[in-house]
């Protein structure tokens, strides 16, 4: 008789404590890091991690096609500059997209940051990056008009950085 009540408890204990983890698990998918003012949202489901206050250009309609990027070298370029030699060899095997959202002459306006598995940049660099991208504009051949903004992405494959 003890014994089941022992068992009973067990089991009830474990319930519990694999229901408390998995309700926190799922809370945990998203977290908030704020360096220098900014506050970065690193979303694990989605595995994009953005600047909380550019995200309200979202609402904006983007063309996604209908011109060309020039000079998407630029990415790999500002990634290069930013991350330390060590930190790129750290990354070899990794690679994220950035989704730039631009202004109609290729001026950058917003960036977001996306991953096939786990967001790994830290907030320091996802800061870093996004200041250097913002400073920068892409050359940009179109037919659309010149105050249409358009959206892409762009990949960074770090095993391709030579620094």
């Amino acid at each position: 008789m003890e014994n089941k009540n022992l068992i009973k408890k067990t089991l009830a204990f474990i319930v519990l404590f694999v229901g408390i983890i998995g309700t926190n698990a799922i809370y945990a998918q998203t977290t908030y890091k704020t360096i220098n003012g900014k506050t970065y949202v690193f979303d694990n489901t989605k595995k994009v991690i953005f600047n909380r206050a550019q995200n309200n250009k979202t609402t904006q309609f983007y063309a996604t096609e209908g011109f060309s990027v020039n000079n998407p070298s630029i990415v790999s370029t500002t990634f290069k500059n930013i991350l330390s030699a060590e930190r790129i060899k750290e990354l070899k095997k990794d690679k994220v997209a950035v989704i730039f959202e631009c202004n109609g002459e290729g001026k950058i306006e917003s960036v977001k940051f996306l991953f096939n598995k786990t967001p790994f940049l830290t907030t320091q660099e996802v800061e870093q990056l996004e200041k250097s991208f913002l400073t920068q504009s892409f050359s940009i051949s179109s037919n659309l008009e010149k105050n249409q903004c358009i959206k892409f992405t762009i990949p960074c494959f770090f095993s391709r950085i030579q620094k």
